[in-house]
């Protein structure tokens, strides 16, 4: 049975458990009603950390599942041309709190705060292909 995009997982980096979901979401913003959306990793530290959101935004360029890219892969973002950034895969989410981490983020910060998520998936999707 597939897992629901909203499920909360845990991954265990350098002794902390970290609790993680991917979403995928709808907003109507155009006048004409058409949608825009986002995938978005959802990272926590419990008990008391902020939540960090990575949010894939759609765009110009920027192509998520079902948004004529692979239907139904919810998660997987094309950082590029060639190489698929998982976002149901633990080791993926693994790469991206490492590199979150190396980035100055404090996951026992209270506050919550969102992240581009095509700047990290670039990296990403380097540690992928190695």
């Amino acid at each position: 049975m597939a897992r629901p995009d909203h499920a909360v997982r845990r991954l265990v980096v350098e002794g902390r458990t970290f609790h993680w979901s991917v979403r995928h979401v709808h907003h109507v913003r155009n006048p004409d009603g058409s949608l825009t959306c986002h995938d978005t990793l959802n990272l926590r530290l419990p008990p008391h950390g902020g939540r960090l959101r990575v949010v894939f935004p759609w765009g110009r360029g920027r192509i998520l599942p079902g948004v004529g890219w692979v239907p139904g892969a919810a998660g997987a973002v094309p950082p590029g041309e060639r190489v698929a950034v998982n976002l149901h895969e633990p080791g993926t989410v693994r790469a991206v709190v490492d590199r979150l981490l190396e980035d100055g983020w404090d996951p026992e910060d209270r506050h919550g705060r969102d992240v581009d998520g095509w700047d990290v998936s670039a990296s990403v999707s380097r540690w992928r292909q190695e």
